[in-house]
Parts: C-alpha cells; sequence; structure tokens
C-alpha cells in the first residue's frame, strides 16, 4: 500500500473545513507537522453553506491560532456585523419593529460577517503543501508507535495523532463512537443566495443593509412559524485583491425556517430535494407573501439552494475511551443547531484549544483526554441552549421528543 507522506511524527486532519484548517494553522504556528486529508477534489468543488458570524468563541480562537499579522488580515478581508436587524410582517410587507438585537453568544465583542469559502481560502493560504484533496477517509488503526489513516484510493498516512474534523457525518467519528446518533426536532430549512443586483436593491431596499427577520402570523397562529432570516454579505476591497476565485459579488443569504408539516415533505423525500425543487418549495409556500418580501426568493441562485434538517448531538456526548491517538474536532463530535450560530465558532474554538494544550504538554494521552472533557463541557451547553431556543422560538420538538436520525 502506498504511503501518502513520509513524515510518521505529523498531526493528521481528516477533513480541510474551517475547524481543520484553524487547526492546522495552529500547529504550523507552533512547528508541529500536520497533514490534512480532504475527499472533496479542490478547495471550491463543492458548497459547503454560504456566511456565519464570527463571535466572539471564534475570534478568540482565531487569535490562539493565527499570527497577529494574520489576525489583521482577517479584520480587513471581513466586515463587522451589524448588532440589530428589522423584523417585518412577511404578509403584509409592513415593519414591525425597526430594530431588533442580534443574537450574540460570548459577550459584547465585536462579531464578524464571514463568507465561508472565503474563510476558507485564508485559512488554506500557505498550507497548499499540507493540504492533500481527493482524500476519502476509510478508516484508521492505532499502531504501537502512533495511528495510520487508510483512504479509499488506497494509499495510506501515518502520524502521532488522528483528528477527525470530517463534518456531522464524520467516518472518523463512525469509527470511534459507534454509537452516535444525531437528533432530529422536526426543524426543516431551505438555504440559498440571492446575489445583490440592482433589480433586487429596487425590489427589496430593505435587505441591502441589515439582517432582516420576515415573520409569517398565519403561520405563527397555527404554532408551526414560517420565517425568513436574511442577511448581506459585502466583500471588501481587501477580499477582492486576496482571493483567486475572481471577482466577488456581493449576496444576500437567506434561511427559510419551519416544520416539516409546513414543507409538506417526508423526511425521506426531504433528504433527496434537488436544488430545483428546493428553490421551487421556497417560492410555493411563500407565494401569499409580499412581493417585495419574495423578491430574494425569486431572484435566487437556484443552483446553491439546499433543503437541510435541524440535527444536533445530544447535550450529553458520548464519551469513548482515549487513546491518546485519535479525537474528534467541530461538527465532527458536536453537531449544533443553527439557531444560534455557534457550528463554525465551536470548531475554532476546538482547535484552539488543542493547539493550547499541546503548546503546553505535547501530544500525549493526559493531553488529548484533556482537551475532550473541556471540548465536552463548552459543546454541551451549547447543544442545549440550540435545541432549546429552536423549541420556544421556532416551536420545533423539545430535546425529550426528538427522534434519532440513523
Amino acid at each position: 500500500m502506498a504511503v501518502a507522506h513520509p513524515d510518521h511524527d505529523q498531526v493528521l486532519i481528516i477533513g480541510a473545513g474551517i475547524g481543520g484548517l484553524a487547526l492546522a494553522q495552529g500547529l504550523k504556528k507552533l512547528g508541529i507537522g500536520f497533514s490534512i486529508a480532504e475527499k472533496d477534489v479542490s478547495a471550491r468543488s463543492r458548497s459547503q453553506g454560504f456566511r456565519f458570524r464570527l463571535q466572539a468563541m471564534g475570534w478568540r480562537g482565531l487569535s490562539t491560532c493565527l499570527t497577529p499579522s494574520q489576525l489583521k488580515i482577517v479584520e480587513e478581508l471581513f466586515p463587522e456585523s451589524s448588532t440589530s436587524g428589522y423584523k417585518i410582517n412577511a404578509i403584509t410587507g409592513a415593519l414591525q419593529d425597526a430594530v431588533f438585537p442580534l443574537a450574540r453568544s460570548g459577550g459584547d465583542e465585536s462579531a464578524y460577517t464571514v463568507d465561508r469559502a472565503l474563510l476558507k481560502e485564508f485559512l488554506a493560504d500557505g498550507l497548499s503543501d499540507n493540504i492533500f484533496y481527493g482524500k476519502t477517509f476509510r478508516r484508521y488503526s492505532v499502531t504501537s508507535s502512533g495511528v495510520q489513516a487508510f483512504f479509499e484510493d488506497g494509499t495510506s498516512m501515518a502520524g502521532i495523532l488522528l483528528v477527525g474534523a470530517d463534518g456531522v457525518h464524520s467516518k472518523v467519528a463512525q469509527q470511534t463512537i459507534p454509537s452516535r446518533r444525531l437528533l432530529d426536532n422536526d426543524g426543516r430549512f431551505i438555504t440559498g443566495r440571492t446575489m445583490l443586483t440592482n433589480d433586487l436593491r429596487r425590489r427589496s431596499p430593505v435587505m441591502v443593509d441589515r439582517s432582516c427577520l420576515f415573520t409569517d402570523p398565519h403561520s405563527q397562529s397555527q404554532q408551526t412559524p414560517l420565517i425568513l432570516v436574511t442577511d448581506p454579505v459585502r466583500f471588501s476591497q481587501s477580499a477582492q485583491s486576496f482571493t483567486d476565485a475572481g471577482p466577488l459579488q456581493d449576496y444576500i443569504y437567506w434561511v427559510l425556517v419551519s416544520r416539516s408539516e409546513t414543507f409538506g415533505e417526508t423526511a425521506e423525500a426531504w433528504d433527496r430535494l434537488s436544488s430545483a425543487e428546493a428553490a421551487d418549495l421556497s417560492l410555493k409556500i411563500t407565494s401569499h407573501w409580499d412581493s417585495g418580501v419574495t423578491s430574494v426568493l425569486e431572484l435566487q441562485e437556484r443552483g446553491s439552494t439546499r433543503a437541510l434538517k435541524v440535527t444536533s448531538d445530544a447535550p450529553d456526548i458520548f464519551e469513548w475511551q482515549t487513546s491518546g491517538r485519535v479525537t474528534l474536532l467541530g461538527d465532527a463530535v458536536h453537531a449544533v443547531t443553527p439557531a444560534r450560530g455557534l457550528g463554525s465558532n465551536l470548531a475554532i474554538r476546538d482547535a484552539a484549544a488543542m493547539v493550547d494544550i499541546i503548546a503546553a504538554g505535547g501530544i500525549n494521552c493526559s493531553a488529548v483526554a484533556t482537551y475532550e472533557h473541556n471540548m465536552r463541557d463548552t459543546a454541551a451547553s451549547a447543544i442545549l441552549h440550540g435545541l432549546r431556543e429552536c423549541e420556544l422560538t421556532l416551536k420545533h420538538l423539545s430535546l425529550e421528543e426528538c427522534h434519532c436520525v440513523e
């Protein structure tokens, strides 16, 4: 079997998402060798969402993983988020609240509106020799001297620590904690983006400068709220100069959220919806809304629209026997609902926590065990708050009512 990398003293990172890349930058800062194995064939071969809010937790994590000069670039690339937005009646288009506070976690520090693809490009900068694309992880084997990862293409990599940062459907987690099951709280959402064109500015100027929360009074009276959240994503001149992806176009990120009965699709059918079908469904269930509101859906980039379930790990995150050779990070171990926007922030926080512990005591079983203990405590609180917020504000199923996703 071919070995993809000769350095056995390295850290193996499975997954080149935001958490895995942040960890890689932190290891580079410490002078520790690493390799990243990513199943996608290139950095932009697949859409993985559009924007998220980099909150205090995530910023502190980046402060650990990045150099001061890199942090300065982050501030230049991404604008600070607004602290408030508009609440609007979706049926009439009438303003309900001129200003409502946007949820933040981790204090009153600044938050940043981050385009996910651009942040990944930034975090991957300088790591091209360490990222191996087209590497689909199959399994790992703990050895007397470390750990070996095996891939579907027949190659393998050896290292002293393997970190599963491969997302909510993590194959590393499937081997490490096979009893793990995600919870489905019956929440469903359609998400997409709409380019910020002159046509959209004319038809819905309210969306251009601030986040908006559109509520459907009819759905609320039936105890199955249907809401639309929009958020403008604008690119600075620094962002335009940094990227190799060509000119970046400002857009509106949007999410349409309710319960399964509102969308009228079974769980199985929901999982099979194509981008075009999800786009059509978003228009169908909002056909009675004000035309200025639905313009963001009518003009959506149809190939990017996705239908997703609101899933989460349980707050009592599974414990496993720590080997000191394999661990997990981010959604691979503690998926959270999108209600609080914490998924990527938690992944960055995990990466920073691992970097801090390695810097203090090296890579060993005790360090990995300490990381995992602290990670469970931090994530459990975020998971519980996310589920409760979905239950209270969106009328999704309570923790006790959730069912497991196979």
